[in-house]
């Protein structure tokens, strides 16, 4: 019954206030609710043609959209690649398995793309390069981002390269002098590597 008196007899404001405001802001809640409301309800006195007559495009402002808005699509064909069905037992020679046939689909899609489409082939060169870098293939890993240079540059794996290069056996070194691009890509981030650590060497004797 407290609370019920509390929401049916609300506090009343102290006469400094209604001095500042205005006795009739508070005495007369109709007037404040038609003022509020004035701007958005229609006058009832009006005929019902009249009232919908205010603003006819009204509704068409709010469901009009410009040309402008909106997604705009790439009118370019977007080129999927299909990754290979997945062995449900992880064992060993599936999943070798799996990345050998990653490589072989890789390979595939690269013969049928023209060599205009460079971008193209530098996804498909860049992806079979993680393929053939997790499944221990370090020489064609480096020979397929060898290509990046030919193709797409800016998404050339350089730590990456370096990390292949420094876990190369000796064997697999004198393989890699026997093909050319590999060579060449070898002989690059051993010339990058002693150019960097000419640079800490001499930031090093001037500290």
């Amino acid at each position: 019954s407290r609370n019920r008196a509390m929401t049916e007899s609300p506090r009343r404001p102290p006469m400094s206030e209604m001095s500042r405001s205005g006795y009739s802001r508070y005495t007369s809640p109709d007037r404040r609710l038609s003022k509020r409301l004035g701007a958005s309800l229609p006058n009832l006195d009006q005929p019902i043609h009249e009232v919908h007559s205010i603003n006819p495009n009204r509704s068409q402002s709010v469901c009009k959209m410009t040309p402008d808005t909106g997604l705009k699509l790439s009118q370019k064909p977007v080129k999927v690649f299909h990754l290979p069905e997945f062995p449900p037992p992880l064992a060993y020679h599936y999943v070798q398995n799996y990345y050998n046939n990653m490589v072989a689909s890789l390979k595939k899609a690269i013969e049928m793309t023209s060599p205009e489409e460079s971008a193209l082939l530098a996804r498909y060169h860049y992806l079979r390069g993680l393929v053939n870098t997790v499944s221990n293939k370090r020489l064609d890993a480096l020979e397929d981002f060898q290509s990046l240079y030919k193709t797409d540059a800016e998404i050339f794996p350089s730590q990456m390269v370096k990390s292949l290069v420094a876990s190369l056996s000796e064997a697999e070194r004198l393989q890699g002098d026997k093909r050319p691009d590999i060579k060449s890509l070898i002989s690059r981030v051993k010339r990058e590597q002693e150019r960097e650590r000419a640079i800490k060497g001499s930031k090093h004797d001037e500290g």
